[in-house]
């Protein structure tokens, strides 16, 4: 049943002056136009960027040039138009977005005394039964809240997108109307494509002399590129998360630290302006050890850094960030834990690194200050 959001203005005009008329349409009027961004206010806001890609009803009646005097009058015609009110009728029904008929006039032609179809068909309001509607509101239809209405909205904002816009398109309802769920998903568009792919469009009504299907060959094929895609996506997502966890505790075992490793840079300089960087940090004595294991070869024993670890590793990862090092960051991490040691800042004393947090230094799981002083290393870039 509509609610009356006009209780207490809308029956005061008795047959009045004219301009009693138009003040009380006009104070209908601005009654349904604060209801109605009161609703529409509490939609699920979206980025510019998705607008191209939401499901709502003012887009899909300029998606397929339908004119306000077409959406307003009811029932239409065309059987297309007639199906899409009664589907619009739904949406705005769950929303509170209707109200009693007899207010129409006032809402779609509030400067003139009287009722004029032409001007309330012109504005895009519709009558159908004892309820009146705004046909061209910017409705943002869901998948819980307007279930099968939403399916045909979906079909028929999906026909009107190319390829790129399509894989959008996934992208944004995936996430907004099926929580991430990629089978779910991928079941509810095969049943959309299986649903609408013998649908055809009578276009007499809309200018065009022949029935047009709405969904075919090309978006299915749309859709099932952007399942591989997606899929394989989600491999290398499940593997790259495994492996962050894994890596490090392998690569911490006694067996995997007794292996040699050496690390490589880009560019034959990175080497002389990363010893002169930090070699105010070892004593004289590890100065030749430091700049053999900067040179590609290995050493015996460790080099003593005199900073922290987080500082010593910070270095490479800036190296890292400038594309500078053509190792891994799990060989650099296997590398720096072999042949460093760094003072221990509660004992003041040198001690190898935790491999697991170089690994999370380098890898951005511990908050750290990236842009450490490094005038020699930053002039690499340049």
């Amino acid at each position: 049943m509509t609610e009356n959001i006009f209780s207490d203005s809308a029956d005061q005009f008795d047959s009045q002056e004219t301009s009693e008329e138009i003040l009380w349409k006009r104070k209908v009027l601005e009654r349904w136009v604060e209801h109605k961004d009161t609703v529409l206010i509490e939609q699920e806001p979206t980025d510019f960027s998705d607008d191209t890609y939401i499901i709502s009803i003012s887009k899909i009646w300029a998606d397929y040039g339908i004119f306000p005097q077409e959406m307003s009058l009811f029932p239409n015609p065309s059987p297309f138009i007639n199906m899409l009110q009664s589907a619009a009728i739904g949406v705005m029904e769950r929303r509170n977005l209707s109200f009693d008929s007899k207010y129409i006039y006032a809402i779609a032609d509030p400067d003139h005394e009287g009722e004029n179809d032409s001007m309330r068909l012109a504005r895009g309001f519709m009558v159908a039964g004892s309820n009146g509607y705004e046909m061209d509101l910017p409705i943002i239809l869901s998948k819980d809240k307007d279930e099968k209405d939403f399916d045909l909205f979906f079909a028929l904002r999906w026909a009107k997108l190319d390829f790129t816009d399509s894989t959008k398109f996934f992208d944004l309802h995936l996430k907004k109307n099926f929580k991430n769920d990629l089978d779910e998903f991928s079941s509810y568009v095969r049943q959309i494509i299986w649903q609408y792919e013998t649908f055809k469009i009578d276009r007499t009504a809309l200018k065009f002399d022949s029935k047009v299907q709405l969904l075919n060959n090309k978006h299915e094929r749309s859709f099932e590129l952007w399942m591989s895609t997606k899929k394989l996506s989600n491999v290398v997502e499940t593997v790259t998360e495994e492996l962050e966890t894994i890596v490090p505790n392998i690569l911490g075992t006694p067996e995997a630290a007794s292996l040699p490793v050496i690390i490589h840079f880009r560019k034959s300089e990175v080497e002389k302006a990363l010893f002169e960087t930090l070699k105010i940090y070892f004593e004289e004595q590890h100065w030749a050890p430091l700049q053999s294991l900067l040179a590609g070869q290995t050493i015996e024993g460790f080099v003593d850094f005199k900073g922290n670890t987080k500082r010593l590793v910070t270095y490479f990862l800036k190296l890292d960030d400038m594309k500078m090092v053509q190792s891994s960051k799990a060989e650099l991490q296997r590398w720096l834990t072999q042949y460093f040691r760094c003072k221990n800042p509660t004992t003041k004393k040198m001690s190898e690194l935790n491999a697991e947090y170089v690994y999370g230094i380098l890898t951005f799981q511990h908050e750290i200050k990236r842009n450490v002083s490094a005038p020699l290393l930053d002039a690499l870039n340049q």
